[in-house]
């Protein structure tokens, strides 16, 4: 009989957004998610679903196939390409979001 592993998503999801730079708060942004949501993802209290997948992969400018692989085998995954991306999108959120905002150009350069 197999040996059955179990994948620590949660783990492999937090691996990304830290790669890409992000906080909890700026990718729950991007996603259209809070932070408390983001969290409980990261600690497997909440399903990962395949929406919040396409738009990780749509906000990081990736493939989903890219991004569901480094969700499924946690190894890293290359964001080389997509800080300006990054930038330009967080550029368009509203104003009360001005903080995180500098927060992630300080992190971009």
């Amino acid at each position: 009989m197999p040996e059955h592993t179990m994948i620590d998503f949660g783990s492999n999801f937090r691996k990304i957004r830290e790669k890409a730079g992000l906080s909890q708060e700026a990718l729950g942004i991007c996603l259209s998610l809070s932070t408390s949501i983001i969290n409980r993802i990261e600690n497997n209290k909440r399903r990962l679903d395949v929406g919040t997948v396409h738009r990780l992969s749509m906000v990081l400018n990736l493939e989903i196939t890219k991004v569901m692989k480094a969700l499924v085998d946690g190894k890293a995954i290359d964001l080389i390409n997509t800080s300006p991306d990054l930038k330009s999108r967080f550029k368009k959120i509203n104003p009360g979001k001005k903080r995180i905002i500098k927060q992630l150009e300080k992190k971009i350069k």
